[in-house]
């Protein structure tokens, strides 16, 4: 069943990830967006990402899941994101920005 899948892609992506194994957990994440594309899994990404320093990688999956964040008031997550492109690309930042208000 999918829900099955999805919780075994999840939990193999975290496993990989833990173990550093990050080109692996970057595979299994992809996977998993493909059959869920739910934005807690693509900032689950975006970390794997900032990890493997492909900061725009990112901070593109940052801003893709900022209206999500914002909706679900998590402002402390959405500034802490921002805080990180900022200090890799101030210009993505902005729309960052513009969600919390900055």
């Amino acid at each position: 069943d999918q829900s099955a899948s999805a919780n075994d892609l999840l939990r193999a992506a975290r496993e990989s990830y833990w173990s550093e194994d990050f080109e692996r957990s970057v595979d299994f994440y992809q996977q998993l967006i493909a059959l869920d594309p739910n934005p807690s899994h693509k900032g689950e990404l975006a970390n794997v990402f900032w990890k493997m320093k492909k900061e725009d990688q990112a901070a593109d999956l940052y801003i893709e899941i900022g209206d999500w964040l914002k909706s679900q008031n998590r402002m402390a997550e959405l500034i802490n994101m921002k805080v990180y492109v900022d200090m890799v690309n101030p210009e993505k930042a902005k729309q960052l920005g513009a969600l919390i208000g900055q």
